[in-house]
């Protein structure tokens, strides 16, 4: 056990080309009473850099003499750096030399000008630094376990942080931008925009049906009725004789019955007289279903607005008009259905049509061998997207008819989700989500659907409660996120770095 005013000492760190100065320092301060402990304390034949360093560790204090011989010593830097660490450090002054940087942010007395007398300013002013110091060394170790507890702190804080981020962004889901190909018998679906959006641009069709419109305007052209009772069953048409001009008029107007729904079919008269065009059609806020009840058919029913379009007629065209009230000349049968044969006149060939407050629904028939796109908008923007039908017990099923692919267009090496048929497929909470193709598939009553954009919802599964969720973690999204790299690169440069400030807080043992 060291002696109790062992423990009490002051240490004097100095250059030994320094000696007899520092020698007078040292009996000034023992005449004062005071413990001092310098190298010519150690007995020869002790181990002097062992002694050195018990007394150094016991000291209270430790008088760092700063001098031009001393600022260039590296064991008075490392003396005056282990007294720095213990908060132990009193420097002096013994001629002009500059003091290292790291250690002038601590009052130093000038004893360069002292010439021993106890009763001087820069003496006493070293006598009250000593009286401030504490009466005891530092506790064993209490310096080393608050620079552990610092550097862990540095180490674990960082740490911690990047851990529970990770674990986060690895369970939380992101809005995911998708990019969907499914074949299916009928979607339903929200045109999102305000604006009117344009959701069939020159439609070339084989034949248009018309139900829930407000009225059908024939254009200006030569207008023949059919005869019903000549109708000729051998030969699937009416013979030329069964058809009766009717008065030209002002223009014909077809309007929907109160009795029964209306509908109007359009088609050319013959082959030879080419197709269809049903103009462009603008939708706005609005309820969209498609869907394909036989092979080579597209129904196209609009929900919730109120809107008007035309079809360019080729020359001639049958009109084939069940239950309508007509405006302008009545044909001369009084049957429900009335067939007539359009010659239009001149280069305008449009039948006008306008939709009743409910919407309209448009029964679009192509040739049976078309497999390409029927519909490409350039940015159909969408919202509540549903695969569903109806079973035959009433009860929805899923409309997906073949298998399909879910694709992530932001990360090329990630594997697309594979849709099968039946599955029930989930989308919504839609950011941006556009239709991009329609078309027809080789099977029968199957649609070709493509749509592209960042769903906030997106499960998929056979049926409730084994529906898998499609989007991507945050995490994911790391990889492609620049500012989220530049986040872990800073937290892991901050572990880094904690790691070499602990060794250097620590120091050697």
């Amino acid at each position: 056990m060291s002696d109790p005013a062992q423990a009490r000492e002051i240490f004097i760190s100095y250059s030994s080309k320094d000696r007899e100065r520092v020698r007078i320092l040292v009996e000034a301060l023992v005449r004062q009473g005071l413990p001092v402990w310098w190298d010519q304390h150690i007995v020869p034949g002790q181990n002097w850099e062992n002694e050195l360093e018990q007394a150094l560790h016991r000291a209270r204090a430790v008088i760092v003499l700063w001098s031009q011989h001393s600022v260039v010593s590296d064991e008075v830097k490392a003396e005056a750096n282990y007294a720095l660490k213990r908060r132990n450090l009193i420097p002096a002054l013994l001629d002009d030399a500059v003091i290292p940087y790291r250690y002038r942010r601590t009052q130093t007395p000038d004893l360069s000008p002292w010439d021993g007398a106890e009763d001087a300013p820069s003496f006493r002013a070293l006598l009250a630094a000593l009286a401030a110091a504490p009466t005891a060394p530092p506790a064993p170790n209490s310096f080393r376990r608050r620079a552990t507890l610092i550097s862990w702190a540095w180490i674990l804080v960082p740490s911690l942080v990047l851990g529970s981020l990770t674990a986060a962004l690895m369970v939380r889901k992101a809005p995911t931008e998708l990019e969907v190909e499914v074949t299916c018998s009928r979607v339903r679906f929200h045109s999102l925009a305000g604006d009117p959006q344009v959701l069939l641009d020159s439609t070339l069709a084989n034949s248009i049906v018309l139900r829930g419109f407000e009225q059908v305007r024939l254009p200006a052209a030569d207008v023949e009725a059919a005869n019903p009772a000549k109708w000729n069953d051998q030969q699937n048409q009416y013979p030329e004789d069964a058809w009766v001009k009717v008065a030209p008029g002002p223009g014909l107007v077809c309007r929907p019955t109160e009795r029964t729904p209306a509908q109007v079919t359009i088609e050319p008269f013959t082959k030879a007289a080419g197709p269809l065009t049903l103009e462009r059609i603008y939708t706005g806020p609005a309820a969209v279903t498609l869907s394909s009840p036989e092979r080579a058919t597209l129904n196209v029913e609009l929900r919730g607005r109120q809107f008007s379009g035309s079809v360019t007629l080729p020359a001639p065209t049958k009109l084939i008009a069940d239950d309508c009230a007509w405006v302008g000349a009545a044909p001369p049968s009084k049957q429900p259905s009335v067939t007539l044969r359009l010659s239009p006149r001149g280069p305008q060939r449009l039948l006008d049509y306008s939709a009743g407050k409910a919407g309209m629904v448009f029964v679009l028939g192509f040739p049976r061998e078309r497999t390409s796109p029927i519909m490409r908008p350039a940015a159909f923007e969408i919202d509540q997207l549903e695969f569903l039908d109806q079973g035959p017990a009433g009860s929805p099923i899923s409309s997906i008819r073949t298998g399909g692919t879910i694709r992530y267009p932001k990360y090329a090496e990630r594997p697309a989700a594979t849709v099968n048929a039946g599955d029930f497929l989930t989308l919504g909470d839609f950011k941006t989500f556009y239709l991009r193709e329609v078309a027809f598939t080789q099977q029968e009553e199957n649609l070709r659907l493509k749509f592209q954009g960042v769903a906030g919802k997106a499960l998929i599964g056979p049926g409730e409660g084994s529906m898998r969720d499609l989007r991507l973690t945050q995490f994911d999204e790391l990889w492609s996120n620049q500012k989220l790299i530049a986040l872990f690169t800073v937290l892991a440069w901050v572990v880094a770095t904690s790691l070499g400030l602990r060794r250097y807080l620590l120091g050697p043992r």
